[in-house]
């Protein structure tokens, strides 16, 4: 869009606000932050695995900032089409990404 983005929207490549600081505008994702504040509200600070339900933009948003606190991250997707993008959005944290079939049972 023509903004400077923050590192936190370099990284999972996705931006959902626009605000202005020293009269440059500039774009960022608040999902995975808020995550990450609610998270650390409940008392959780760290995690040795994190499952995410779904793989839209705020799951990659919220991938991005699981890779700080998280050893593993795994995404659980209808299709195959946005798993490249999670991919890139975790670059410290084990990474997997599995397909969401009827078959599928994890319980």
């Amino acid at each position: 869009a023509g903004f400077p983005n923050d590192a936190v929207t370099s990284k999972i490549s996705s931006a959902n606000t626009l605000y202005r600081r020293d009269n440059e505008w500039l774009m960022t994702s608040t999902d995975g932050t808020g995550a990450i504040h609610a998270l650390s509200h409940a008392g959780i600070k760290s995690a040795k695995s994190v499952l995410i339900l779904g793989a839209g933009g705020t799951a990659r948003a919220i991938a991005g900032a699981m890779d700080s606190i998280s050893e593993s991250v795994h995404v659980l997707g209808r299709s195959d089409l946005r798993r490249e993008a999670l991919e890139h959005a975790v670059t410290k944290a084990e990474f997997s990404y599995i397909r969401w079939n009827r078959g599928n049972r994890f319980f």
